[in-house]
């Protein structure tokens, strides 16, 4: 992969790949985002941190800013498992 993610699940992308997997997640009002590995088998949620870590800062506002409106319209219900920050 050209400029390799490493995710803590280790499943890798690509740096274009990854910015999409996030930014596609986002778009479909997901509070966070998943990784797709092993055939979209794995679904572990990718930590904030690791997303800020990947992507560039216009980008990560932009899922922030986005994410933050669509849990705050109630369009989708929060989260029942706790989303490692770390």
């Amino acid at each position: 992969a050209e400029n390799p993610v490493l995710l803590r699940c280790r499943h890798t992308y690509c740096a274009e790949c990854f910015k999409g997997l996030c930014l596609k997640s986002n778009a479909q009002a997901d509070i966070c985002a998943a990784c797709v590995g092993e055939g979209d088998k794995c679904k572990n949620a990718i930590p904030l941190k690791e997303i800020q870590d990947n992507v560039d800062s216009s980008t990560f506002e932009q899922l922030l800013e986005s994410s933050f409106n669509t849990y705050s319209s109630g369009t989708v219900q929060p989260p029942t498992a706790a989303i490692s920050t770390v």
